[in-house]
C-alpha cells in the first residue's frame, strides 16, 4: 500500500493440541486474507486468500524414541478485477516423517525426511476491449526431497 493509506486484512487461527500417554496429536489452521491495490492502476484490489494447515501425529515408542508424521498444505486464492479469472494454486504440500532420539530430557537428536510439492502461478498481460488484464496459469515449481539432522539441546 501507499503511505498512509489504508489498508484491510483478516488473520485468523485456530489450533488443537493433545498430549496422551503414547500419542501426541496437533492440528493449526490459518486464514489470512490482505487487500493488495493492483499494479496495473486501475483503482481495483487484488483480494489474497492464503490458507494453510497442518496435522502431525506423534508415537511415543519409549522415553528415548520419539516418532512424528505430518501433513502441511498451504492454499492460494487470488481475484481481482484486473485478472481475466481467479487464481487457485497449492503453494505448498509437505510430508514429514520425523524420528527423535532423547540422550536426556535437555539433549535431543532428530532426523527428518520431508517430500514437497510446489505450485507458481505465472503472469502474463492480456489486452481486452476495457483495457489490459492480468492473465495467469499455475505451473508446477520446483519440487524435491531434503533430509536433516538436527542435534537440539536446552539448558
Amino acid at each position: 500500500r501507499q503511505v498512509g493509506e489504508e489498508q484491510d486484512i483478516e488473520d485468523f487461527w485456530v489450533s488443537i493440541d493433545g498430549v496422551f500417554e503414547r500419542f501426541i496429536a496437533r492440528a493449526e489452521y490459518r486464514e489470512f486474507e490482505p487487500e493488495i491495490p493492483s499494479f496495473l492502476g486501475t483503482g481495483n484490489s487484488i483480494t489474497l486468500g492464503l490458507s494453510a494447515w497442518y496435522a502431525q501425529l506423534g508415537w511415543i515408542a519409549s522415553d528415548t524414541w520419539h516418532v512424528y508424521l505430518q501433513y502441511e498444505k498451504q492454499l492460494t486464492d487470488q481475484s481481482s478485477p484486473d485478472f481475466v479469472s481467479s487464481v487457485d494454486f497449492d503453494n505448498r504440500t509437505d510430508i514429514g516423517l520425523s524420528v527423535n532420539y532423547f540422550f536426556s530430557p535437555s539433549l535431543v537428536l532428530k532426523a527428518e525426511y520431508h517430500e514437497v510439492e510446489l505450485e507458481a502461478p505465472v503472469a502474463f498481460p492480456v489486452f481486452g476491449p476495457t483495457g489490459p488484464l492480468i492473465g495467469s496459469e499455475v505451473l508446477d515449481a520446483d519440487d524435491g526431497n531434503y533430509f536433516i539432522v538436527s542435534l537440539a539441546t536446552s539448558f
